[in-house]
């Protein structure tokens, strides 16, 4: 919370719930929260979210009247929205493996109905240590897609460990070490 006349993040906490600016001395009151629930009520809304539920089922779920679960969504999603990362430097690992495909038993093969067959859901992922984790779920082994998102989060002159380095043959001839 910062002074709304100098910006100054220094304050001191006053009567009745208002802060005092270290620097200009003025009176102001912090921003009420968006939307006042309970560390359950927000543990479970963002939990569900995860899980990429409707409003509904949250609702549902959780107890919470469709207006605060849609006014806490909206806040979760202005925070995501607004923290950008920064691009991974130093010592990057990178990977990428199968999602959501099942192989099948040899003992079930007689009962097995084929279907048409969907492409590879592939989940591509950096990590820098110390740093955040960027994952992507990209449909099929695409290099280009990979040569893509390794230009977009990694920057340049980084060492990258990979155990997946079929696909990333020419990591020099892009600028990495």
């Amino acid at each position: 919370m910062s002074c709304p006349n100098c910006s100054c993040d220094k304050y001191w906490k006053v009567r009745r719930g208002g802060l005092l600016c270290v620097k200009c001395r003025s009176e102001y009151r912090p921003p009420p929260p968006p939307v006042r629930l309970s560390k359950y009520q927000w543990r479970t809304i963002v939990k569900w979210f995860v899980l990429e539920q409707s409003v509904s089922i949250i609702c549902e779920q959780s107890g919470i009247s469709r207006y605060k679960v849609m006014k806490a969504l909206q806040h979760i999603r202005k925070l995501m929205h607004s923290l950008t990362l920064d691009v991974f430097q130093g010592v990057v690992e990178v990977d990428a493996t199968l999602y959501g495909r099942v192989k099948t038993r040899p003992f079930r093969n007689h009962t097995h109905i084929k279907k048409k067959r969907k492409s590879d859901q592939v989940v591509f992922g950096a990590l820098c240590r110390g740093s955040f984790v960027r994952a992507k779920l990209v449909s099929g082994y695409d290099v280009e897609t990979f040569r893509y998102l390794l230009k977009e989060w990694v920057a340049p002159g980084s060492k990258i460990y990979s155990s997946s380095f079929k696909y990333f043959p020419d990591l020099k001839s892009i600028g990495f070490v």
